[in-house]
């Protein structure tokens, strides 16, 4: 009977070891979490999470057309004048894209064919603008006089520290309380409309917007790896398709002299953009950290990355990036640090102990993997670290307890025998405790 006890005493001092260890590991992780202290981990894990998706090739419904260094260095300007884009969307229109979105403001007329350009806006609903809403240090720039309101969208961008864009942004109040649309929200409705998709508000929330089957859920600060982040306005994770070898684009003198294939533009959203570096019109992406050269991407591609992403959802073809509630996130983080003080109080060895948390990492991080293939963003960095800080505190707690033990038995052994003989009676205290003796040395 007092055997059985003294085992169950010994059971539940474990376990109480290791809910104790656990619990002060998720404690500290998820309150330096809460704080934002793990932030750029969390964003730098998520970059590279997206970076490892496999990369479908270009996208078949969009094309960028190209505003080039050349085309600015031949025509002396970086405002080109009215009169080429003219030309372009004549030249796009006759081959039947769904929607041709220009990526450069025109809120002044740039001679000659001001008069030519205005007529294609007012005769055309496939013709689209941008405009700017700005803020305290960027000013509102207008849109075309001659485009209606349904025509225009503003191409303000999110961007996280570091000057990476990772958001989109649907939509914005101006100062009169309407709301604005987005220039690539625009472009997709435009191309959804003749598949016969308009948006409408959800079933269980009039105030989020629904397109096809997709539900597109506002961000909200503390969703994924954010801790306050500014989520004004209708802001929704950016789901990159991939860098930007999934885009196609021609230059913009490529169109002007017919030299682009009628199958690249037919049925497809074609946006004419600024990529020339004297544009000034770069950000960082996800993908930025994994490459060597040319890490920044043209705004024009960025904003086709949304535009394709809004066509999949609302065709169904993908879904929205989803995050799981903050108390399931909190739950998933504790149970890895239960794991790993399990893990330490189970495997004894250095070596064994290192492969076991090593095996266990990559298991999470597979996990995860698995989850953001499928769009879902799970904690992956902080798991990681209480499993480490579980396991590393129930290592120190028994390197302690063993000390002390050390000290004792050797005050206690050194009464009756030598120091060197109390010595290797505790290195070989193992084979000791399971045989009854020590084997006899040869």
């Amino acid at each position: 009977m007092l055997p059985l006890l003294s085992h169950f005493r010994r059971t539940f001092a474990d376990l109480g070891l290791i809910v104790v260890v656990s619990a002060v590991a998720s404690t500290v992780v998820i309150g330096i979490r809460e704080l934002g202290g793990l932030q750029p981990l969390e964003l730098g894990a998520y970059d590279r999470l997206m970076q490892l998706r496999p990369m479908p090739g270009p996208d078949p419904r969009l094309l960028v057309v190209a505003v080039t260094e050349a085309d600015i260095q031949r025509y002396r300007s970086l405002s080109l004048p009215d009169q080429l884009y003219a030309q372009a969307f004549q030249k796009l229109l006759k081959h039947q894209p769904r929607a041709i979105g220009l990526d450069i403001y025109r809120d002044f007329s740039v001679p000659p064919g001001h008069e030519e350009l205005n007529r294609l806006w007012l005769n055309s609903d496939r013709l689209f603008a941008v405009t700017k809403v700005g803020d305290a240090t960027h000013p509102t720039i207008r849109p075309p006089a001659a485009l209606s309101a349904d025509r225009v969208g503003f191409n303000d961008v999110v961007v996280d520290a570091g000057g990476i864009v990772r958001r989109s942004l649907l939509f914005l109040p101006d100062d009169q309380g309407n709301t604005l649309y987005s220039f690539s929200l625009r472009l997709a409705l435009r191309y959804l409309a003749d598949e016969g998709i308009e948006p409408r508000g959800s079933d269980a929330d009039p105030a989020v917007m629904q397109l096809g089957q997709s539900i597109f859920t506002p961000l909200q600060p503390n969703d994924g790896g954010y801790v306050g982040a500014d989520t004004a306005g209708y802001q929704i994770m950016l789901n990159y398709r991939g860098d930007q070898r999934t885009v196609t684009w021609v230059p913009l003198e490529d169109v002007l002299t017919e030299r682009v294939a009628p199958a690249l533009i037919r049925d497809r959203v074609v946006l004419i953009g600024n990529i020339a570096e004297s544009g000034k019109d770069f950000f960082y992406t996800p993908f930025s950290s994994g490459l060597r050269d040319q890490q920044r991407m043209a705004g024009v591609f960025i904003h086709a990355q949304m535009v394709g992403q809004f066509i999949d959802a609302g065709l169904g073809d993908r879904a929205i990036i989803w995050f799981w509630p903050n108390s399931v996130e909190n739950g998933w983080i504790i149970l890895w640090a239960l794991i790993g003080a399990i893990l330490a109080w189970q495997v004894r060895h250095p070596v064994a102990l290192g492969a076991a948390v090593g095996t266990a990492l990559l298991i999470l991080l597979l996990t995860c993997y698995g989850f953001f293939l499928k769009l879902g963003w799970i904690p992956l960095v902080p798991p990681a670290l209480t499993l480490l800080l579980a396991s590393g505190g129930v290592v120190t707690y028994r390197a302690q307890q063993a000390q002390q033990q050390q000290q004792m038995v050797m005050r206690l052994l050194g009464q009756s025998i030598s120091p060197e003989i109390a010595a290797a009676m505790w290195e070989r205290r193992d084979e000791l405790l399971k045989d009854g003796k020590l084997p006899a040395s040869a």
